[in-house]
């Protein structure tokens, strides 16, 4: 979500998961280079323009190949890989050495960022969220059948020992582990293991949260929908509170390919109130809505 979920929606965990966000931008991505200050060529602007899409179409692939869980760490890894292989390509032997200092730079920048004051400033907008969100959840009840909230009790439990809530509620979810570091691997692997296996002993249990959430799918929309002004404002202010702590030139917006990468975040599935007839018959972020508490 992009995983199951339970207690929270994808606005929540984009407040919570704005600073990792950052850093993954910080660490080569393609949508946090610098090409404003490469001095690119109209036909080199052209031929980026066209690795993004064909980016896009890979992402797009790997995530229809598997709908109900995410694209591993490998395949991702590959994805980086082949485009900055192609990106540097693009680029002149001077381009490409002006682009590592760049990085270097802006990697030195971004370890100097006050992390625990940025957590905190989320944290606020995270809470005002929150309590919007669970009295919008708390709407829906009027529609749910006394037998179907019965039943959505009991789904709540059940996903509560879903390893990836319990992984949240701790606190972990949103601190990213160090790719490069080895010794983290084995309890990656551990926790990704113990997931597939609480998804393959709770089959019965997801397709049960999946029809209620298709059930009850339009009722959801429409209440979401009122909601989609406050989610972009929060978007907003997360955005705002996360670049005011960034290095000068740092922040979304500023440069070309910033700007896109920015609106492509901010107008689709990040921030926007759910499309009714994408979310009804599919949707990990309908079940989530559905089971969170009010």
């Amino acid at each position: 979500m992009r995983k199951l979920m339970m207690i929270t929606t994808m606005l929540l965990l984009l407040v919570t998961t704005a600073l990792s966000a950052q850093e993954r931008h910080g660490k080569g991505g393609e949508a946090k280079v610098p090409f404003a200050e490469l001095e690119l060529t109209a036909e080199q602007q052209q031929k980026l323009k066209e690795l993004r899409q064909e980016d896009r179409k890979k992402m797009e692939a790997l995530r229809k190949a598997n709908p109900e869980q995410r694209p591993s760490r490998e395949e991702m890894k590959k994805l980086r890989e082949e485009s900055r292989t192609e990106m540097e390509s693009i680029l002149t032997p001077e381009q490409r050495t002006k682009l590592t200092e760049l990085k270097e730079a802006r990697k030195e920048a971004m370890a100097n960022v006050d992390r625990e004051a940025l957590k905190a400033d989320l944290k606020k907008i995270q809470e005002e969220a929150r309590q919007v969100v669970s009295a919008a959840r708390g709407q829906l009840d009027q529609f749910i059948s006394e037998e179907d909230k019965v039943a959505i009790d009991r789904l709540r439990a059940v996903y509560a020992t879903n390893p990836m809530v319990q992984k949240r509620e701790k606190g972990t979810r949103g601190q990213r582990p160090d790719r490069g570091n080895q010794a983290d691997r084995p309890d990656r692997e551990a926790h990704k293991a113990a997931v597939t296996e609480w998804k393959e002993a709770h089959k019965a249990d997801i397709a049960e949260a999946q029809a209620l959430a298709d059930k009850y799918a339009e009722e959801m929309a429409r209440i979401r929908e009122k909601l989609a002004p406050q989610m972009k404002k929060w978007e907003q202010q997360k955005r705002d509170v996360v670049e005011s702590y960034l290095p000068e030139g740092m922040a979304k917006g500023k440069g070309r390919a910033a700007k896109g990468k920015k609106g492509k975040r901010g107008g689709s599935h990040r921030a926007d109130a759910p499309d009714a007839s994408k979310e009804k018959g599919q949707g990990r972020k309908a079940v989530g809505f559905l089971l969170m508490k009010s």
